[in-house]
């Protein structure tokens, strides 16, 4: 649509007109309809010599002025057709122009991520490796990630290698006294001499109760779940746990061989734990004290509560532990020296466990004439 003057329609300004408040006409524009008459406050259609129009009527009480004004749909029909023209082709020719570039773009920047994905998808889950991803080829937004996997993946070897020298140590551990029985089975079976069979049957016995000792303790470690979550747990009174640790492993010991004092700075104290698992800890702590103690000595159990958390320190006053050989300690089923060759080396092994599957940690420190063992716990809260 084209107006007398040669330009289009649409490019004008809309058509309007002034109105007293008596209708009589203060302006009115060249194109307004004057067949529009009184009208309600709002938008509204009109026909006016077969061509329709959309009126928008405002009234200005304020001013004493009606303003109306009026645009044909013919009007809004071709500059909708015009406005399609000049925008709706040339987005069509930008969209074909930059969506192969916005395409190459992104897979352009999902590269590092698929050499990540590439990476992972080449671990072998028996031997887990470092990604090797070269770092001024990772974006900054994913160094840490990459690090963190990392760092996961080392962790997972470290567990493996420990796993697989755990499980050929603990054969080790039964073939030994499995090859002793089948010997002295073999003793049994020949020999007509009474003595000599009752022995081997006491030697066949030891070595089960050995072997016995062993599994229990094997079945204790692989029960401790470290990642087990902690609301699994229940209240446990530890003063009277290792109290009663105490008294059991007094009585097993004896008063003429080693002195089991205990103290504790509170009378109760509650905390989240396993008490079976809590148990088998302060057991095999105190067992070890006392295995390492001189005849007559005295081994000192002291519990402490301060912050939050809890101190229970184990002191014995036996030959001590060199520093070298104070992480090694709590390998499984190793022995410092000749003196430990009857224990199944898993005591220690098992104190830290239990001590991780609680949340604390436990420590081996040099003590004047002996060692202290250190077993902190967080409190319940």
């Amino acid at each position: 649509m084209v107006s007398s003057d040669g330009e289009p329609a649409w490019s004008r300004p809309p058509s309007f007109e002034v109105l007293a408040w008596d209708n009589s006409v203060v302006l009115r524009s060249r194109e307004f309809p004057p067949a529009l008459r009184a009208a309600s406050e709002g938008f509204d259609d009109r026909l006016v010599h077969n061509e329709s129009w959309r009126v928008l009527t405002r009234f200005s009480e304020q001013h004493g002025f009606i303003y109306r004004v009026a645009v044909s749909k013919t009007t809004i029909a071709s500059r909708s057709r015009e406005l399609e023209r000049q925008f709706l082709k040339p987005l069509i020719w930008m969209l074909l122009v930059f969506v192969p570039f916005a395409i190459l773009l992104v897979r352009q920047g999902l590269a590092p991520l698929r050499r990540l994905e590439s990476a992972v998808a080449r671990q072998v889950p028996d031997d887990p490796k470092s990604l090797d991803i070269e770092r001024n080829r990772i974006p900054r937004e994913l160094r840490g990630l990459v690090a963190q996997l990392d760092r996961l993946l080392e962790r997972m070897r470290d567990v493996l290698i420990r796993q697989r020298a755990f499980i050929g140590a603990a054969g080790h551990e039964l073939r030994t006294p499995l090859a002793g029985c089948r010997a002295q089975v073999q003793v049994v079976l020949r020999s007509k001499d009474r003595k000599q069979r009752d022995r081997a049957l006491d030697n066949i016995q030891r070595a089960v109760d050995r072997m016995t000792c062993l599994v229990d303790q094997l079945l204790l470690l692989a029960r401790n779940d470290p990642a087990a979550p902690r609301d699994a747990l229940q209240e446990v009174d530890l003063v009277a746990l290792v109290e009663d640790v105490v008294t059991t492993c007094r009585e097993r010991v004896g008063h003429a061989a080693v002195t089991l004092n205990f103290a504790s700075s509170v009378s109760r104290l509650p905390l989240p734990g396993d008490a079976s698992l809590l148990e088998a800890m302060f057991t095999n702590l105190v067992d070890n004290a006392v295995r390492f103690s001189p005849r007559a000595a005295a081994v000192e159990i002291r519990l402490d509560a301060q912050d939050q958390e809890v101190v229970i320190r184990v002191r014995d006053h036996g030959p001590g532990i060199a520093e070298a050989d104070r992480e090694r300690a709590f390998d499984p089923f190793y022995r410092r020296d000749e003196h430990s060759r009857s224990n199944s080396g898993l005591g220690l092994t098992i104190v830290q466990a239990v001590a991780k599957r609680h949340g604390g940690k436990v420590e081996l420190l040099s003590a004047q004439n002996g060692t202290q063992a250190v077993v902190t716990l967080p409190l319940a809260t």
